[in-house]
């Protein structure tokens, strides 16, 4: 009961002491000259009973020091401040930090003016940025703090005035005078009686610069204020300064490109703010770096092919590090190169597949090293990828000329074919009987000019026409022929029956359909289709002889670059008798563009049919816009 009792007293007279702590506000306010610095003061008084019923007071070194009283001051008036010229026309202001839970206020007046707060929110940080100001005029501040409990602890009073001294510095072809340009933040404190001066240097200074890429120098420089960017100035031994980039570069770095191996280079970087003043670093000296690049690929040459560019060249010798491989370069004019490739250093040939036909195209190649070190590359040469052939189908002519930009106007085509012989085939004709035929000979040559004029272009629904004239020197080989077959008759006796010569007129229709579908027909007025009976020996070439005909066939690319063809070619008057809906002789030829260039074909007549195997190759004359 008694410690009870002992307690009871001992928290009365604590709580009672709480009342002791007080806070003293000197009540500052802002006046037009001058803001009295006298902070707000806490003072705390508390006095402990000891076990005696003597009085002690707390101090806050010793708390068990007795007979003695402290009063302790805290002051979350800011006192350490600084200013800063970061950017032009505007001042920064940073300050301690005293006490937690505490928001700031800035208080700005010029001269002959009152204080007035110039932040619209509270700040909670210890800096502000002041953009509201002039250069050259004077300015006061003072930093109000603010606590939890609405107490208010004013800074004192500091004068402010923001000087630009801007040194014209030249870049001369010797040396550049490194005189930064010196923006000068005079503070003035006027209660302490202290005036205190801060430079700000916008010039780089602490400039690196990396040469370990070859044709390139990579520059870096240190960051100073905000809103600048930046000028790059070179120049060689001997010559004037000049400005290198383009465009203002807003970052701290720049490659420079343009250079070449084992050069001494000078630089000198230039930044400049927003309101245009300019500031010129001193200058820097560098040497490129000392590599050997591979020499530039040798014998360079391009050739025509059908919807294909095909680039090849001579390997590169190694220069200080090994040849990596080649870059391929294209572009639609001589100067608008870009790289689309690159192979391999054991590859010497690149097919450019993805162009458009008919249109030329400009190349060069250059060699790399395993440093990525580039050589200087081969001359420029262009080319014309050549588009599908389109003028015949095999042996028949279509209505299309050999330019798939014009197809009004003139065509001149000259066509080889030879037909080896039969590889498999069956006849039942008198007086022969019937029987199989393997590898029979046949040894036909048909050499044959093609000349026709060629009208519209596949214009909507109407297809392209063409007329035109057939003239075919049609010869047979007398080596290995049938001393009874019709075909010897008619090459045998007098030399110059071993030649014939068969011509006729033509008109061709041609229209392009669905699925890149091409479809061709036509009608021969002459002796041109009297070719078909020497494909047989079994037909005399006399009975069979016939004065027109017609033909049919459609082309489609079927993979890349590679098209199919198929033409169906029938003699009308020979008076043979029709099979079901086909008449009774007729001749079906094959091709597959870049196919070995061997074709099949199969000859029906009536009383038997033979496969036949043979050669073909189709050249324009004119026109030839693809050089």
């Amino acid at each position: 009961m008694q410690l009870l009792i002992i307690f009871f007293v001992f928290a009365t007279e604590i709580f009672a002491n709480t009342e002791n702590a007080f806070v003293e506000n000197a009540g500052n306010t802002l006046t037009p000259v001058t803001v009295t610095a006298q902070p707000l003061a806490v003072t705390q008084s508390a006095k402990n009973l000891n076990a005696v019923g003597e009085a002690v007071t707390k101090s806050a070194e010793n708390l068990n020091a007795v007979g003695e009283s402290v009063t302790k001051t805290v002051n979350f008036a800011p006192e350490k401040i600084d200013f800063e010229a970061s950017i032009i026309n505007a001042i920064k202001i940073k300050w301690d930090k005293k006490g937690e839970q505490i928001y700031y206020d800035i208080y700005r007046k010029g001269e002959k003016e009152n204080f007035i707060r110039i932040n619209q929110d509270p700040i909670y940080t210890t800096e502000y940025v002041d953009t509201d100001i002039n250069t050259g005029d004077i300015y006061f501040y003072a930093i109000q703090a603010n606590d939890s409990a609405g107490n208010k602890y004013f800074s004192k009073e500091y004068q402010v005035k923001l000087v630009i001294e801007n040194i014209s510095n030249t870049l001369s072809s010797l040396t550049i005078t490194a005189q930064p340009l010196a923006v000068t933040v005079s503070t003035e404190n006027l209660n302490a009686g202290q005036a205190v001066s801060v430079t700000v240097n916008f010039v780089p200074e602490k400039v690196d610069f990396d040469i370990l890429t070859i044709n390139a120098i990579k520059i870096k420089w240190d960051k100073k204020g905000e809103q600048i960017y930046y000028d790059i100035y070179r120049k060689v031994e001997k010559e004037d300064f000049v400005k290198i980039n383009q465009s203002p570069i807003y970052m701290t770095k720049y490659v420079d490109t343009n250079i070449n191996t084992g050069t001494i280079y000078f630089y000198a970087i230039q930044a400049n703010d927003s309101a245009g003043n300019k500031y010129l670093s001193k200058e820097f000296q560098i040497k490129s770096a000392d590599i050997f690049l591979p020499s530039k690929p040798v014998n360079f040459k391009i050739y025509q092919d059908v919807e294909c560019s095909v680039l090849k060249w001579e390997q590169s010798t190694k220069g200080t590090f090994d040849v990596a491989g080649y870059n391929i370069y294209r572009g639609e004019s001589y100067d608008s190169l870009t790289k689309i490739a690159n192979v391999k250093a054991d590859v010497l040939k690149y097919e450019d597949v993805e162009i458009i036909p008919g249109k030329k195209y400009y190349y060069k190649v250059t060699a790399y090293d395993t440093a990525g070190n580039e050589s200087s590359g081969t001359d420029i040469l262009n080319c014309i990828p050549f588009p599908m052939p389109r003028t015949s189908l095999i042996l028949m002519p279509t209505a299309y000329r050999n330019d798939i930009f014009n197809n009004w106007g003139l065509n001149i085509d000259f066509n080889f074919s030879y037909y080896i012989g039969g590889i498999f085939g069956e006849h039942d004709l008198y007086p022969y009987g019937k029987d199989s035929d393997s590898f029979l000979k046949v040894g036909a040559w048909l050499l044959t000019g093609d000349i026709k004029l060629s009208g519209f272009n596949d214009i909507g629904s109407f297809p392209s026409i063409a007329v035109g004239y057939i003239y075919t020197i049609l010869m047979q080989d007398k080596f290995g022929s049938s001393n009874v077959t019709g075909v010897q008759a008619s090459f045998s006796g007098k030399e110059k029956e071993s030649m014939q010569t068969i011509k006729g007129f033509y008109a061709a229709m041609s229209k392009k359909v669905f699925f890149d579908i091409g479809l061709h027909g036509g009608y021969i007025f002459g002796e041109q289709i009297n070719f078909i009976p020497y494909l047989s020996k079994y037909l005399d070439t006399e009975k069979n002889n016939v004065s027109q005909g017609y033909y049919l066939g459609f082309n489609r690319t079927i993979i890349s670059r590679m098209g199919f063809k198929l033409e169906l070619i029938v003699p009308v008057g020979n008076k043979v008798n029709p099979t079901f809906f086909m008449p009774g002789q007729y001749l079906i030829n094959t091709h597959i563009d870049r196919f070995i260039n061997f074709d099949f074909g199969y000859f029906h007549f009536n009383g038997g049919y033979i496969w036949l195997g043979y050669i073909n190759f189709r050249f324009t004359i004119f026109p030839n816009p693809y050089k």
